[in-house]
């Protein structure tokens, strides 16, 4: 990705089984985790739409582009995010280049000159475009393909004081047709310089410690939605909840069926 993008490396693990929330609550509670220092969490109302072109072209080559609120203590903040498509690595974890920037003009023109890059045209810079984030977005021929709402509790991880890893606890709500879905995650982000495998040895610890209630996941969220929207449109999704969340099968079979994702090996006490 051109511009002065940034590479996110992370690894998620879906919360399965019962007492999914319960786990999440206490993960937040520790102030330890994988032999480091865990902070207080910060608790974060974010609210996603994601936008693509006419065909789809940005899903077809699993990329995406993003619209973030994030609602936190203070005015609301409004986020504009490229990622490019998600990189498999050795261990856990994913990477993916990445443009994010608080919403502007000059952020809006970065993605428009990345997307060149890849072929798709928007128009030009010059052109006269809303103040307003989703409208200008609109403008440019992007429509909304996605929309979710997330409870986030995000909270850094250090070693001898140094931030290495950031952990997000996710409870994650789709709307696909009339139906609410509930979806909980653990993202683990490496900060700079740490990279790779501290993710990878955080994540593995994780799973070693909690081996029937996390699993490690490699599908994105956006990935998951459009899955979940399909599922609907053909009946086949209330075959795979529990309540109002998918049950364990249904996320090993979407695992198993999302082309982009990769069964993952399990810890030894699995």
């Amino acid at each position: 990705m051109g511009g002065a993008g940034t590479i996110e490396i992370e690894a998620k693990l879906v919360v399965v089984g019962p007492g999914r929330q319960a786990l999440l609550d206490a993960l937040a509670r520790r102030d330890h985790l994988a032999g480091l220092a865990l902070e207080e969490p910060q608790r974060l109302e974010i609210v996603d739409e994601y936008y693509d072109l006419r065909g789809a072209p940005l899903a077809a080559r699993d990329a995406a582009l993003r619209l973030r609120r994030v609602h936190a203590n203070g005015p609301e903040r409004v986020l504009l995010t490229l990622k490019g498509p998600a990189r498999a690595a050795e261990g856990l974890e994913v990477a993916r280049d990445e443009l994010e920037a608080d919403w502007s003009p000059a952020a809006l023109e970065r993605v428009r000159e990345t997307l060149a890059t890849w072929g798709l045209a928007l128009p030009a810079s010059d052109v006269d475009l809303p103040p307003e984030a989703a409208a200008a977005l609109a403008a440019l021929g992007l429509a909304p393909v996605q929309l979710r709402a997330a409870e986030r509790r995000s909270a850094r991880l250090l070693r001898a004081g140094v931030a290495v890893a950031e952990l997000c606890l996710d409870r994650v709500t789709y709307r696909p047709g009339t139906r609410d879905v509930v979806h909980r995650e653990l993202e683990i982000e490496a900060l700079p310089p740490s990279g790779a495998a501290e993710v990878s040895r955080i994540a593995a610890e994780l799973l070693t410690e909690q081996p029937s209630a996390l699993r490690a996941w490699r599908v994105s969220k956006t990935a998951l939605g459009r899955a979940l929207d399909e599922l609907e449109a053909r009946g086949e999704l209330a075959a795979l909840l529990d309540g109002e969340e998918l049950s364990e099968a249904g996320y090993d079979e979407l695992r198993d069926r999302l082309p982009s994702t990769r069964p993952e090996p399990r810890s030894e006490s699995r």
